[in-house]
């Protein structure tokens, strides 16, 4: 799950994405772990980690389409001006 940390995020932002998660893990076995630290460019931020950890109907997951889904899970649900870096980790 997503460690917000003190970020702006109210209860019905925190909701909605966890409730995004867990339904990523229940039909993708895609798992959505985060916590505020800095990224690659010093800029504080929500760093988010979107890993295949199964495959299902034997597809593995692009890099591209897990950052897809980790955007899609926070778009909407985020704070103007909040900082959330998504980072794959495609199926090995």
């Amino acid at each position: 799950m997503i460690n917000f940390g003190s970020f702006p995020f109210t209860d019905s932002q925190k909701e909605l994405i966890n409730e995004s998660i867990k339904n990523y893990w229940r039909f993708a076995r895609v798992e959505v772990k985060g916590e505020p630290g800095f990224d690659g460019n010093g800029q504080y931020a929500l760093l988010v980690d979107v890993t295949q950890k199964e495959l299902v109907n034997e597809k593995i997951l692009t890099a591209d389409e897990l950052v897809d889904r980790g955007t899609k899970i926070f778009a909407g649900a985020t704070p103007e001006g909040q900082l959330v870096r998504i980072y794959a980790n495609p199926f090995k």
